[in-house]
């Protein structure tokens, strides 16, 4: 067991309920590192996993297992039974968590893991790594390092992460370690293909009257090289 690490394991190890909480407005590595964490809780022998994030999940994500259990809205009352832990993913702020940061004080214990350069959500574990490609990257490492079992589906999810956050390995975040997880990842036999479609050349409706202005506005310059 990686030493960063032990904590995470201790917290996760011990707990049977768990709340995980994504950004608002989700992208890839929001909903993959989520669907991932799940997928993985649930083979721990998780009694209760549940998913919250602020916004609309877009169904380009629908590929992966469990998208549309993802609960949008807030489903809580104060007299509503805790979770052990409550897991963020991919939030560097509350801010980002929108409506769902109150979920903390539903939950016994918070885990906190992202890859941005300030993390400030206050947490009993953090696990806060910005030289990462993504939360997936971190979750692919930890499972590994904690001997969770990586399923096709769990692969899947993390894959989505890191491709979504390195524009598909074309982002300057893209590095020898995002390409060599994702080398690994691919050998579970996983859709790439699915997948990269799906995130770099599926629009999703609202989005496409802006690409048409973008399109209708392009200007040429240097003598239209």
């Amino acid at each position: 067991m990686e030493k960063r690490f032990k904590k995470l394991d201790a917290l996760i190890k011990k707990s049977k309920t768990a709340v995980i909480v994504g950004h608002i407005r989700p992208d890839g590595d929001c909903v993959g590192s989520c669907i991932a964490v799940q997928l993985a809780l649930q083979s721990l022998g998780y009694t209760q996993t549940h998913i919250y994030i602020d916004g609309d999940v877009p169904k380009i994500f629908s590929y992966m297992p469990q998208t549309e259990s993802i609960k949008t809205e807030f489903d809580l009352d104060e007299n509503a039974k805790k979770y052990d832990v409550m897991v963020t993913l991919d939030c560097a702020d509350e801010g980002r968590l929108g409506v769902f940061s109150k979920l903390r004080y539903y939950a016994k214990k918070v885990i906190c893991i992202d890859h941005h350069l300030k993390t400030t959500i206050e947490a009993d574990v953090m696990i806060s790594e910005p030289d990462k490609a993504s939360v997936g990257v971190i979750l692919y490492q930890y499972f590994i390092s904690s001997n969770i079992k990586i399923t096709k589906d769990i692969a899947t999810a993390l894959y989505t992460s890191i491709a979504s956050d390195t524009g598909c390995f074309l982002f300057s975040s893209t590095n020898p370690l995002a390409l060599r997880i994702a080398a690994d990842l691919m050998e579970y036999g996983i859709d790439t293909e699915t997948i990269n479609y799906n995130n770099f050349r599926v629009y999703e409706k609202n989005s496409i009257p802006v690409l048409i202005h973008v399109l209708q506005n392009i200007k040429l310059f240097s003598d239209n090289n």
